[in-house]
């Protein structure tokens, strides 16, 4: 397997993990200080403006961050992997 292919899989798949677990993160951290669920759809007539932006760019700040650290995770996990020896069978040639 290249090394950019297995790259691909690895980087995505952490990245993907991290949003997700730092969206369910958000929403609960949300429900604990509003003592209400967050806004899931800011086109609704009940929604105000204010908190649709507020939930809408504290997620997004929260899973762009969430994105970069498992992308990072991922690169020195693959990076610790072909180091040690184990990785002979992924990427043969490279150690």
């Amino acid at each position: 397997m290249k090394e950019e292919t297995l790259w691909s899989i690895v980087g995505s798949a952490a990245a993907v993990g991290a949003s997700v677990m730092s969206r369910k993160a958000a929403k609960r951290a949300y429900q604990k200080v509003s003592d209400k669920e967050p806004p899931e759809n800011p086109d609704r007539d009940d929604v105000e403006w204010r908190e649709a932006i507020l939930w809408g760019a504290a997620t997004g700040v929260m899973v762009g961050v969430a994105r970069v650290v498992g992308r990072s995770a991922g690169r020195k996990a693959l990076d610790k992997t072909r180091k040690g020896g184990r990785s002979a069978k992924l990427l043969p040639g490279k150690r």
